[in-house]
C-alpha cells in the first residue's frame, strides 16, 4: 500500500473523490495503486475523461518495462526538439528539463493541465524527474498509476512521500 500525502483512490465512488481532489488547491495530485488486473488504468482514463469534459488540458504518458531504458523515452512527445538534450552533462540535462517543463505548460494555453502517468513505477529517470518538476511547480496536476509493490523511481514516489 502507498502511503504519504498524496490521496489514494479506492472503490468508493471513486470519479467524485477524484473531482474533489482535483478541485482542491492544495492537491497536487493523485495516485492510484492496487494489484495489477484491477483496473486502475480504466479508473484513471475515467478520470481523464473527466477533465476533458471540463475543459482541461489532458496528456497521458505510459511507462515500460522496454522504454525504461530510453532516457525521457515515455515523454519524448512532449519534449522540444533538442537532438543534443541527451549529450548534456548532469547540470545542463537539469537546465534542459526545466526548460521542457516551462515548454509542456506554455502548450497548454493557459488551461490547466493534467498528466495521466499510467505505470510511473516503469518511468526512466528522467521522464520520472520531468513529471515531478511538472507536479511540484504546479504546471500540471498528476495522475498516476502504480502497481502495488513495484518499485517505483524516486523521483516518483517523492511526489507522495516527501
Amino acid at each position: 500500500m502507498l502511503e504519504g500525502e498524496w490521496p489514494l483512490i479506492g472503490r468508493d465512488d471513486e470519479l467524485a473523490r477524484f473531482r474533489q481532489l482535483l478541485a482542491a488547491p492544495a492537491t497536487r495530485g493523485v495516485v492510484v495503486g492496487g494489484d495489477s488486473g484491477v483496473g486502475k488504468t480504466r479508473l484513471a482514463a475515467e478520470c481523464l475523461r473527466l477533465c476533458e469534459a471540463e475543459g482541461l488540458r489532458t496528456v497521458r504518458i505510459s511507462g515500460t518495462r522496454s522504454g525504461s531504458g530510453v532516457p525521457l523515452g515515455a515523454v519524448a512527445f512532449l519534449l522540444p526538439e533538442t537532438p543534443e538534450a541527451l549529450d548534456y552533462g548532469p547540470g545542463e540535462l537539469a537546465r534542459y528539463l526545466r526548460e521542457a517543463a516551462d515548454a509542456v505548460v506554455r502548450g497548454t494555453d493557459g488551461r490547466r493541465l493534467v498528466l495521466l502517468v499510467d505505470d510511473a513505477h516503469l518511468l526512466d529517470g528522467a521522464s520520472a524527474v520531468l513529471v515531478n518538476q511538472l507536479c511540484v511547480t504546479g504546471g500540471a496536476f498528476v495522475l498516476a498509476t502504480v502497481t502495488a509493490g513495484a518499485e517505483v523511481p524516486d523521483a516518483v514516489r517523492s511526489l507522495w512521500k516527501d
